[in-house]
C-alpha cells in the first residue's frame, strides 16, 4: 500500500513537471492568458464595487463579507480553470478521438489519469490575487486568522473543490453514453455565477433547491462563512456528507460505464 502510495506521488509531480516544460515552450501563449486572466479577476472585482456602492450589502452581507466571499470565489475560479477544467477537457477529447482506450491500457488507475494528468498554469497570478485579498478582507473585518480557523477553511474548500470535480467528473463520463456532446465541458463554467454571490440571494423554492438538493451555493458561500465565523454546523457537516455520496456514486457510475464502453469495444 504504502508503495502504490509512493508511485502515484512520483507520478503525480511528474505530471506537474511535464506541464511546467510545455509553459516554457509557450512562454508567449502563457504570458497572454495570464493578462486575460487577471483582467477578468480584477473587472469582477470592480464590478461588485461599483454595486457595493449603490447598494452597500448584497443578499444581507456586508461590503467586507461580500469581498471575503469574492476572494475565495477568485481562488476557487483558478482551480477550476487550471486544474479541473484542463482534465475534464482532455478527458472529452480523449472519448471524442478514441483515444480512450489508451488510458485504461496503462498500469494505473484510470480515474488518476483523468483527474491529474493536466494542469495549466496561466491562473497563477489569479490564484494569488485571490489570496492577498482574501488576507485583506478578512483583516479589514478585524478577523484573526488562527492555525485552526485556516486549517478549517482549507477543509471546507477542499470539500467545494472535491464536490464540483465529482460532479463535472459525472458529467463528462456521460460522454461514454452518449454522441456528439462536446459541449458538455462547459457546462460547469457556465453555472460559475450561481456561487458567485451569497447563498441568501436565493429565496424560496429555487434557495431549497440550490442549498439541499444541488447545493452548488454553498461552494462558495460555506467557506467564505467558516472565515467569517458563521458557518451553521448542521449544513456544513450535510455538504461534506453530500460530497463524500457524490464521489462514491461518481465513482461507481464510472467503474460501470466501463464496463460497458469495453463490452461494446468488444
Amino acid at each position: 500500500m504504502k508503495h502504490k502510495f509512493s508511485t502515484y506521488w512520483r507520478l503525480f509531480w511528474h505530471f506537474r513537471r511535464l506541464r511546467l516544460m510545455t509553459m516554457t515552450e509557450y512562454r508567449g501563449d502563457f504570458f497572454f492568458w495570464t493578462c486575460i486572466s487577471t483582467m477578468w479577476a480584477i473587472i469582477n472585482f470592480f464590478s461588485f464595487s461599483m454595486l457595493l456602492g449603490v447598494n452597500g450589502q448584497i443578499g444581507g452581507w456586508s461590503s467586507g463579507e461580500v469581498y471575503v466571499l469574492l476572494s475565495v470565489f477568485t481562488i476557487l475560479d483558478a482551480v477550476i480553470w487550471d486544474w479541473l477544467y484542463q482534465n475534464m477537457d482532455e478527458y472529452r477529447r480523449l472519448i471524442a478521438s478514441g483515444e480512450f482506450t489508451f488510458v485504461l491500457l496503462k498500469p494505473i488507475r484510470p480515474e488518476f489519469l483523468l483527474l491529474c494528468q493536466h494542469n495549466s498554469y496561466n491562473n497563477i497570478p489569479r490564484l494569488i490575487l485571490g489570496i492577498g485579498t482574501l488576507i485583506f478582507a478578512t483583516k479589514s473585518l478585524g478577523i484573526v486568522l488562527t492555525l485552526g480557523l485556516v486549517l478549517r477553511f482549507v477543509a471546507m474548500f477542499a470539500t467545494s473543490v472535491v464536490f464540483l470535480g465529482t460532479i463535472w467528473f459525472a458529467l463528462t463520463t456521460l460522454a461514454l453514453w452518449l454522441e456528439r456532446i462536446e459541449n458538455i465541458n462547459e457546462i460547469i463554467p457556465s453555472m460559475r455565477q450561481l456561487w458567485q454571490v451569497p447563498g441568501s440571494v436565493y429565496t424560496g423554492v429555487v434557495s431549497t433547491f440550490l442549498t439541499y438538493v444541488l447545493p452548488v451555493t454553498l461552494i462558495t458561500t460555506l467557506p467564505s462563512q467558516v472565515l467569517l465565523g458563521n458557518a451553521n454546523l448542521r449544513t456544513a457537516f450535510s455538504y461534506v456528507a453530500v460530497t463524500i455520496v457524490a464521489a462514491f456514486l461518481s465513482q461507481r457510475f464510472f467503474r460501470y460505464s466501463l464496463t460497458q464502453f469495453q463490452g461494446i469495444g468488444g
